[in-house]
């Protein structure tokens, strides 16, 4: 039930963290990194913390899409 609750919780957020990014769209914290270091994903740095725009990486996912 709280996975459920967590799931919509996920679903309204405007801007996810490096967890959610690995929940909703199953991109590992490793790869994240990695993405970030190359500047290939849109984010945002407050102090220690990342945040990512979820519409800016909605844009970016399907950017990717090979047909």
């Amino acid at each position: 039930m709280e996975n459920l609750n967590n799931e919509k919780v996920l679903a309204v957020k405007k801007y996810l963290t490096i967890k959610d990014l690995e929940i909703l769209y199953n991109i590992k914290r490793n790869t994240q990194n990695k993405y970030r270091t190359e500047k290939k994903i849109p984010y945002f740095k407050v102090g220690k913390n990342i945040f990512y725009d979820r519409q800016e990486i909605d844009k970016w996912f399907l950017s990717h899409r090979v047909n």
